[in-house]
């Protein structure tokens, strides 16, 4: 759905897709400003850029200040109320490879995510 605003446009977002590295301090924003995430049904997050590859993994991370924001992320989606793909998720995996594979996305819909190649 598309809405002229004199001169501009209001654009139905279908899903919000956000990851470790920026969705703490997007969620943290809003409750700061009073606000709640409008459909949490819509938006997920996933840990995909901190979260080591090797087997066994925990919140510990080889990237050093790397563990604040898996925490501060799982923190953050909870008091949401949104789905969080976790460090041991069985469905945890990269947001662009997850989100078409669990049927998040689908052809057609519009899709906001904090890294320029997932959308």
């Amino acid at each position: 759905m598309v809405a002229d605003l004199s001169g501009g446009a209001l654009i139905a977002i279908d899903r919000v897709f956000l990851h470790e590295r920026t969705g703490a301090a997007a969620l943290n924003s809003l409750a700061e400003a009073g606000r709640k995430v409008a459909d949490p049904s819509r938006v997920f997050a996933v840990t995909d850029h901190i979260v080591d590859t090797r087997p066994g993994r925990t919140d510990q991370t080889l990237m050093p200040g790397g563990q604040a924001f898996i925490t501060e992320t799982r923190a953050a989606a909870k008091a949401a109320g949104i789905t969080l793909f976790d460090v041991n998720d069985p469905d945890q995996g990269i947001v662009h490879v997850i989100s078409p594979e669990l049927g998040i996305v689908l052809p057609g819909c519009t899709l906001i995510a904090p890294d320029s190649h997932t959308c």
